[in-house]
């Protein structure tokens, strides 16, 4: 979900919260929340939610069947109706999607600069040279001479550039990608195109790090919440989006659940470091899970921010030598033929 879903469902449990520790009861704070959700799709979902609720359901049940909130949120929720301490459980959810909002902005920040910065230029020397060297392509079509294979290229591209085609083409493609978003969504979720973008260097790495680092923020909150370790394992790895770490999560629990052991199980998984693995079967022999999965997901926020930087600065050159090369292509193109045309004056 984007960050306008992650800002609203924050504002959500935060008043939520409030209200419900000033001593509103729940289906009067639903009520309310359904009346100032400016989102439409969690204000339709808030009201479901409070119609099941006044018809006798319980909230953790009702919220299970409203796509807006997580399996995680839901289990939290479940156990707060347990021990009674609903509204420490909502201010954790609160916290928690702030925390996820930081998190994906960090993310994009530092992703989305030089992607947009390497776009805009890759375009302006891929479109500036035909609008640019406009007249002495004319020129260069108009004279007998033979021109190299560099500046034929480059008027086919001029005239492409400049043709009719080139719009109804982008049009084209832009309408068939906006009526392909849910088929590309699925195709993105796919293990199949997970296990590409993760064997890519550089970019794999950041991916990795981005998936476990949500693993490890829902893993602490569980723990936190005091749900059982190996269904704690199953609900952080579906909150970490990323389809590979959640199937074989899943086989490692089964694994465990019919006897295995934790660290070897895990360790078949193949993307958790040595150090995560060695962490959570330390805090299982100590006692202190919670404290150990903090800790680790401090740990990778820090090595998430290295990974980012890493990206960005080995992104500067790559950019540099593409649009250097469509630069000194263009310059080769025209000055080649121009100094051909110079000789015979």
């Amino acid at each position: 979900m984007g960050l306008g879903g992650a800002h609203s469902r924050a504002v959500f449990f935060r008043c939520l919260a409030t209200m419900f520790a000033a001593g509103v009861p729940l289906d009067r704070c639903l009520a309310l929340l359904v009346e100032q959700t400016p989102q439409e799709s969690l204000r339709l979902a808030t009201q479901d939610v409070a119609a099941r609720v006044w018809a006798g359901s319980t909230l953790s049940e009702a919220m299970k069947r409203q796509p807006e909130f997580s399996a995680v949120q839901c289990q939290l929720i479940q156990v707060g109706e347990s021990s009674g301490a609903l509204a420490a459980v909502f201010a954790r959810l609160a916290g928690d999607e702030e925390r996820s909002i930081q998190f994906q902005e960090k993310v994009r920040m530092s992703l989305a600069a030089p992607l947009w910065i390497g776009s805009l230029c890759l375009l302006l020397a891929a479109f500036l040279p035909p609008f640019l060297f406009r007249g002495l392509l004319e020129m260069f079509r108009q004279s007998n001479t033979e021109l190299p294979w560099a500046t034929q290229v480059l008027m086919l591209i001029s005239d492409f550039v400049r043709s009719p085609w080139s719009l109804l083409i982008s049009t084209l493609l832009l309408a068939f990608l906006t009526c392909s978003r849910g088929h590309i969504r699925r195709a993105v979720a796919s293990s199949t195109f997970q296990e590409l973008l993760l064997a890519l260097p550089g970019l794999g790495r950041v991916i990795l790090m981005v998936s476990l680092t949500r693993f490890l923020h829902a893993l602490e909150t569980l723990c936190v919440a005091g749900v059982s370790l190996l269904e704690s394992l199953e609900l952080a790895a579906a909150a970490s989006h990323n389809s590979i770490l959640h199937s074989r999560v899943q086989t490692a629990v089964q694994e465990i659940r019919a006897g295995g052991d934790l660290r070897l199980s895990l360790q078949t998984v193949g993307l958790f470091p040595s150090a995560f693995l060695q962490g959570i079967q330390t805090g299982l022999e100590s006692g202190h899970m919670p404290q150990m999965v903090a800790s680790l997901s401090r740990l990778y926020e820090i090595e998430l921010d290295h990974a980012l930087e890493v990206l960005t600065r080995a992104c500067e050159p790559v950019f540099l030598v593409l649009v250097g090369g469509l630069v000194g292509f263009s310059v080769i193109a025209t000055m080649q033929p121009l100094a051909e045309l110079v000789r015979t004056f």
